[in-house]
């Protein structure tokens, strides 16, 4: 941010005031253990979008999201796209 902030591409000013508490959030690839939590919240949001109250996870759809390596934000990206092709209630 600070390379931002002299290319004026970012304010000087509100970059001291983010900075001010330093946060530091590991890559989703490094927290495995988070992904059911994530991707469990994912789905219920899909669930109520697409009125699929009985859809939920099997443990083989867990293991393979827990087994792959994810860029930044591309959880929500593959739960838009997997869970509305789910012909079944079992992901």
């Amino acid at each position: 941010m600070s390379t931002l902030v002299a290319e004026k591409k970012f304010r000087t000013d509100l970059f001291f005031r983010v900075s001010t508490i330093p946060l530091v959030i590991p890559a989703l690839r490094d927290r495995a253990g988070d992904i059911p939590l994530i991707a469990e919240w994912f789905l219920e949001r899909l669930r109520n979008d697409l009125n699929r109250r009985r859809l939920e996870f099997g443990t083989d759809a867990i293991a393979a999201l827990q087994g792959y390596s994810w860029p930044e934000t591309s959880v929500s990206c593959a739960m838009s796209w997997s869970v509305p092709r789910c012909s079944q209630k079992t992901v």
